[in-house]
């Protein structure tokens, strides 16, 4: 099954010194310079409020850790906290990290927008 019809090219110039750091990159990934540069620049587009992928990964892990965090204290503070059931948070975690990230985003935005600080 052949994918979507690619009609637009998207060229730009960097130095010979970038070029390599490009080359060594898309090495790394086992990819060519031009299909990692594609495959970054696509992804990048897709993140939610232009996060680079570094950022991302750093977004990700502070909603991780946010989500455990909250989650421990109100299991102290309801007095429910027992090994097993802190267990299954943390793997529920690790797992749904998506749908975290997600509602973090989800919620950040309703309570800009609520501020009135967000388009």
């Amino acid at each position: 099954m052949p994918g979507p019809k690619m009609t637009r090219i998207v060229s730009f110039r960097v130095t010979e010194e970038d070029w390599f750091k490009i080359e060594r990159a898309a090495a790394d990934c086992g990819d060519k310079p031009h299909d990692w540069c594609r495959t970054l620049a696509l992804q990048t587009a897709k993140m939610p409020i232009g996060l680079t992928p570094n950022l991302r990964l750093l977004f990700r892990q502070a909603c991780c850790n946010l989500f455990l965090i909250e989650t421990g204290f109100t299991l102290l503070a309801e007095d429910t906290l027992e090994s097993e059931h802190w267990r299954r948070y943390r793997t529920y975690a690790k797992t749904n990290i998506d749908a975290i990230t997600d509602q973090a985003l989800k919620d950040f935005s309703r309570k800009s927008r609520a501020d009135g600080s967000l388009g």
